[in-house]
């Protein structure tokens, strides 16, 4: 064990004096402050805006809900984003390996974790799980897809702690280890919990992660207690980890602010400037920018079938005071300009020559004139053959983001003469309206993936290519790209990918924005990443000093 250097000063001081008994004493006696160690105690508090949808990890559908339940079930491996790449450490794999053909993936899973009824975590479990997602009537966002693994043999068990995952057909490392590593792992002996138990959710619930489900009170907090007994590498400082759901995002800076909470995820540029006055001591968090928002045009629908239009309708919006508007917290920006969906995170498949289009009006009005479109009676508004240039924006009811953005795409498309009528739609009824094709024109965003994976949202009948986009050579970018082992010798391709959406504009492409959080100085060792928004958290804690919790 290395020794702190004050501590080691002071101690070859008392050895050299117990050498020499004549050595005096020195004047004044060495000062060392000694570096605080972490230790066990203290409760994590976290404000969400929406409770959790369920407690059943191959069902659970949002973000929050995911983030919640890594701390109770286990996974296959960590996922890790570094150099612009994500790659994976293992996890409850050990280790793993591929058979020469590439159609088989052997997993050895470790010996030391069990569920916190004293069962072990084995390869049954992991076929219970895999069991689950590869049926079709189970209703899961992280099932294998049709045709991915061996209908007859998809897995086979070797002994307890090992077995072969069987592919269908050769696919690159890089596509199939995301969908392999991504679900949880839930044990094969205890029926799926589901949210109908309510408060009583905890009693059937068996976890393996480093917390356990205390209780749920649904719609108002969650409590996950420390799990004691788990190896040292999955042991917990923290005592407990509380989510407090607040819907209403002023309550839950005030929270913030007041030491009622200590940490926020999701912040939004507006919020983070007001906390960041109240509590400048804030540690603030960063974690990629990699969430797109943007205005999908319905190719199938005229005037957005004609590409000279949605040219035209993007040189016409200033997107850089969209985003000084928007994203900017004082000396935090939040984001920065798209041009295609390829996410500056992933620095690598990012074509550098494109440049955003910069607003030019003349520009913008030529293009529409080209398209048939101009102000032929003088009242400020383009029309061709009787019919004004107009259509109406969607946009999620209660997204405060998009709501401001739409106001400002609405005032400066007024001054290139297109009139827009904004309409917010409830979450669900919009996503029903944009998978019908019920719509002219959408705000919406992505939230994307750390890798690239163009087909589902660009390929014809892409499950999110809401837009109806349809182009047969970027329908062969993507098959070459994705069918690429080597994702560097694949960059090439998504920056010619980019370079044929910059020209179709399927998309008004609006920014690249992060996803913010906001952490109290007294939690330490907070580590926020792209791939996880409480990365390691049985290894934050709390100074003892600073664990009662007193407002501000």
């Amino acid at each position: 064990m290395r020794l702190p250097l004050p501590l080691l000063s002071m101690l070859l001081l008392a050895l050299l004096s117990c050498a020499d008994d004549e050595a005096p004493p020195p004047d004044d006696p060495p000062s060392a402050t000694v570096a605080e160690q972490p230790s066990r105690g203290g409760t994590l508090v976290v404000a969400y805006r929406d409770d959790i949808d369920g407690f059943d990890p191959v069902i659970a559908r949002s973000n929050a809900s995911m983030e919640v339940l890594e701390l109770l079930y286990p996974s296959l491996s960590r996922a890790k984003f570094e150099d612009c790449r994500l790659s994976f450490e293992p996890g409850l794999a050990e280790s793993w390996s591929w058979s020469d053909d590439g159609l088989t993936l052997t997993l050895r899973l470790r010996s030391d974790l069990s569920w916190q009824d004293g069962q072990a975590v084995d390869a049954d479990d992991l076929i219970a799980t895999w069991t689950r997602l590869a049926d079709p009537a189970v209703d899961t966002p992280r099932g294998f897809p049709p045709g991915f693994l061996r209908s007859e043999e998809p897995w086979t068990r070797r002994d307890a702690l090992t077995l072969d995952l069987n592919l269908a057909e050769t696919l690159p490392t890089h596509e199939a280890l995301p969908l392999i590593f991504a679900p949880l792992v839930a044990p094969a002996h205890a029926e799926p919990v589901t949210s109908e138990a309510g408060p009583r959710v905890a009693e059937g619930l068996v976890a393996a992660g480093p917390f356990l489900l205390d209780r749920w009170e649904p719609g108002q907090r969650i409590r996950l207690v420390r799990r004691e007994g788990n190896p040292a590498d999955r042991a917990a400082f923290l005592d407990a980890v509380e989510v407090r759901i607040l819907p209403d995002s002023f309550t839950r800076q005030l929270a913030f602010e007041n030491g009622e909470v200590d940490m926020l995820i999701g912040v939004q540029a507006p919020e983070l400037a007001a906390i960041l006055e109240r509590r400048p001591d804030a540690q603030v968090f960063h974690r990629g920018r990699r969430f797109l928002d943007f205005v999908g045009w319905n190719l199938t629908r005229p005037p957005f079938d004609d590409v000279r239009v949605r040219n035209a309708l993007a040189r016409a919006v200033d997107v850089d005071a969209l985003v000084e508007a928007l994203l900017v917290a004082g000396e935090h920006r939040l984001g920065e300009r798209a041009v295609a969906t390829v996410p500056p995170a992933l620095c690598h498949s990012v074509d550098p020559t494109l440049s955003p289009l910069a607003r030019d009006l003349p520009a913008a009005r030529q293009l529409f004139a080209d398209a048939g479109w101009s102000d032929t009676d003088g009242d400020g508004w383009l029309d061709r053959g009787g019919e004004r240039l107009a259509f109406t924006l969607l946009y999620m009811a209660g997204h405060e983001r998009r709501e401001a953005a739409g106001v400002i795409l609405q005032e400066q498309l007024a001054e290139a003469g297109v009139q827009v009528t904004l309409q917010p739609v409830e979450r669900l009824a919009l996503f029903e309206r944009l998978r019908g094709g019920d719509f002219e024109a959408a705000l919406s965003g992505w939230a994307m993936g750390l890798r690239v994976k163009p087909s589902r949202f660009w390929k014809a009948g892409g499950p999110y290519n809401f837009v109806g986009y349809d182009d047969p050579e970027v329908d062969d970018l993507i098959a070459r790209g994705e069918a690429t082992a080597d994702p560097a010798l694949a960059d090439p391709i998504w920056r010619e990918l980019q370079r044929e959406l910059h020209e179709d504009q399927p998309y008004l492409f609006l920014f690249w924005s992060d996803e913010v959080a906001v952490v109290d100085p007294r939690i330490r060792d907070a580590r926020i990443t792209p791939v996880a928004a409480f990365e390691d958290l049985h290894r934050w804690w709390v100074p003892a000093g600073q664990r009662s919790r007193t407002r501000r």
